[in-house]
C-alpha cells in the first residue's frame, strides 16, 4: 500500500440537530477528485452523520485549508459486500 502524503485526518464541523450548535470531530478521509470522503464506523447511529442528515450544510479542515461544503449521507460497500454508512463532504 503506497504511503499517504498530506494530513492523515480532516475536522469535520457539523451542527448539532438537537442543540443547533458546532461540533467538531477529527476523522480519518479520503479525497479523490476534489471530494472527501469520510466512513462511520457506526453508520447512521453516528451523531455527525445525523447531524449532516438534518442539516448538510459543513465546514472542515485539511492542513491549513478550511472549506466550507454540503455532505451528504451514502451508502457503499466493501470489497467483501458488507454495507456500510458514510458520508462525503463537498467542497
Amino acid at each position: 500500500m503506497p504511503k499517504r502524503s498530506g494530513p492523515a485526518f480532516l475536522y469535520l464541523t457539523t451542527t448539532g440537530w438537537k442543540s443547533g450548535k458546532p461540533h467538531e470531530i477529527e476523522i480519518w478521509f479520503t479525497e479523490l477528485d476534489g471530494r472527501y470522503y469520510l466512513i462511520s464506523e457506526t453508520g447512521k447511529q453516528a451523531h455527525w452523520v445525523q447531524n449532516l442528515r438534518r442539516e448538510p450544510r459543513v465546514t472542515f479542515r485539511v492542513g491549513r485549508r478550511t472549506f466550507r461544503g454540503m455532505g451528504s449521507d451514502r451508502r457503499c460497500r466493501g470489497r467483501a459486500g458488507a454495507a456500510g454508512s458514510g458520508a462525503a463532504a463537498v467542497n
